[in-house]
């Protein structure tokens, strides 16, 4: 069962008697209180010196990663931006498609994460191989997800893989000659 518990509160400046009421919410679900805080936006962005936007920085890497999403295959230097904000993502799904496309594939609730600098969202944009997308959903009933790293090989333990749609293993370079399986791999709070 999901609940809502809501706490109002009211702050007087006793110098000028001006009061302000803030609302906070918290979901619960059995007693249990979900972490909404967390990751809230991606950005896909390319360039071999491309900078995150304003506010948002670049996912970890493990060993030898550079954070190059396409590193090994050639093509465009992908790159993968994160933003923490109160409405936090919940789930990361990789998905193949024969071709270009603007959506995920999936449900309404999936969405395709942003792209900016040149980024078309294709993970192996300019390197061959499969059209690969990254989508996301916000689900209230779930904790966000707190941080990602990018790893070569599966996720460790503790990290939770993407989920994988229409023929995709996870990596972010599938189909490349001689790009690194590079998987995002992410923690909730």
């Amino acid at each position: 069962e999901n609940n809502t518990k809501a706490t109002t509160t009211i702050i007087e400046d006793t110098t000028t008697g001006i009061k302000a009421t803030t609302t906070s919410t918290e979901a619960t679900t059995t007693g249990t209180v979900i972490q909404r805080r967390g990751i809230d936006k991606l950005i896909l962005i390319t360039g071999e010196d491309a900078s995150c936007p304003k506010g948002s920085q670049k996912v970890a890497t493990k060993n030898d990663l550079t954070g190059d999403l396409s590193q090994g295959a050639g093509g465009e230097y992908v790159w993968l931006c994160f933003h923490t904000g109160e409405d936090g993502i919940t789930d990361l799904a990789t998905v193949v498609s024969s071709g270009a496309r603007d959506d995920c594939g999936l449900s309404s609730d999936w969405h395709r994460v942003e792209q900016e600098s040149g980024s078309n969202g294709d993970l192996n944009q300019g390197a061959g191989g499969e059209y690969i997308y990254l989508c996301y959903k916000k689900e209230q009933s779930k904790n966000a997800l707190a941080s990602l790293e990018l790893k070569e090989g599966k996720c460790g333990n503790d990290w939770i893989p993407t989920s994988t749609f229409h023929g995709s293993d996870g990596s972010t370079n599938q189909g490349t000659e001689g790009g690194l399986r590079i998987f995002i791999c992410a923690r909730r709070n």
